[in-house]
């Protein structure tokens, strides 16, 4: 059984966000699998990717760090996939710590199938010729949302409502119940205002909200998933038997798009992947981020 990315990130990861709180074929059955991509054909091509590789002893294999990394020194690995071709001459960067050999990122380029990255060219300090890298998000993707955050905020106060932590948490419990939340974060100075996405009324929200929090607040409607609908998603991804290899992670965005981070994004996996949460979101609702993606594509 796969381990999974941090489930705890169903309660608590609003991806790139800053909120209060804090398979044979494409049509597989009910209680398929998320497959690995051995197929022929991604198997055939070569993929790359940026990540640490890490040796946890001389008698080990070195191994390709595409899940979570464990804060611990030496770092620890909870989601890897077998390196073959490795060789730490090829590198110059590397840390030793005891018998723990590990570098922090390099990029690599091979072939994948079945759990096994195999080594194509020599490791390197960038990405491969031909490979697509996302270029920087031209505007914040998380901005305040209003003109006047401070709408409200003096008939709070004179209410005895206050602006400190104990009074973030008790908004971000009240935003988790609420109906229609899609998500939030901060915005400003030193987090000064505390934007929310609803389905619903978006006066309704902020008239409560005013209720438990006396600083910056913005509100906004807009059509889309809510937090509850992408938990549920997450879940019954997260209770859906894995293929070793395959390292499923991501959790809510508080955009209200589910991120899905997937080792191979081959057709089957991405086609199962929206089979198990269609009871609850569209594709379009949808983002899969695969660690392995293809030179040139």
């Amino acid at each position: 059984m796969l381990l999974l990315l941090l489930s705890a990130l169903l309660a608590s990861c609003d991806a790139g966000s800053h909120a209060p709180h804090a398979s044979a074929d494409a049509a597989s059955p009910a209680g398929g699998t998320v497959g690995t991509g051995a197929s022929p054909s991604p198997g055939a091509d070569l993929v790359w990717t940026s990540a640490m590789v890490i040796q946890g002893s001389p008698t080990q294999e070195p191994v390709l760090c595409v899940g979570a990394i464990l804060e611990s020194y030496p770092p620890q690995c909870a989601g890897s996939l077998r390196l073959v071709g490795w060789d730490w001459d090829q590198v110059t960067n590397e840390t030793v710590e005891g018998d723990v050999t590990w570098i922090d990122t390099t990029y690599v380029t091979g072939t994948y199938a079945a759990g096994t990255f195999t080594l194509k060219r020599p490791p390197s300090d960038f990405p491969p010729a031909g490979a697509v890298v996302e270029a920087p998000a031209a505007r914040d993707p998380f901005p305040q949302l209003c003109d006047d955050p401070l709408r409200g905020a003096a008939d709070s106060r004179a209410s005895g409502v206050r602006a400190d932590t104990r009074a973030s948490d008790a908004l971000s419990r009240h935003l988790e119940t609420m109906e229609g939340y899609v998500g939030s974060w901060v915005s400003g100075r030193r987090g000064a205002t505390m934007n929310v996405l609803v389905t619903d009324d978006p006066e309704r929200a902020h008239a409560e909200a005013r209720t438990l929090w006396s600083g910056g607040l913005c509100v906004e409607q807009r059509d889309g998933a809510t937090r509850a609908e992408m938990v549920s998603a997450q879940k019954a991804l997260l209770a859906l038997p894995q293929d070793p290899g395959q390292w499923l992670g991501g959790g809510p965005g508080a955009d209200g798009r589910l991120g899905v981070s997937v080792t191979l994004a081959d057709p089957a996996t991405v086609a199962e992947i929206h089979r198990v949460v269609a009871p609850w979101l569209s594709p379009d609702d949808v983002t899969i981020w695969a660690r392995l993606r293809p030179v040139g594509g």
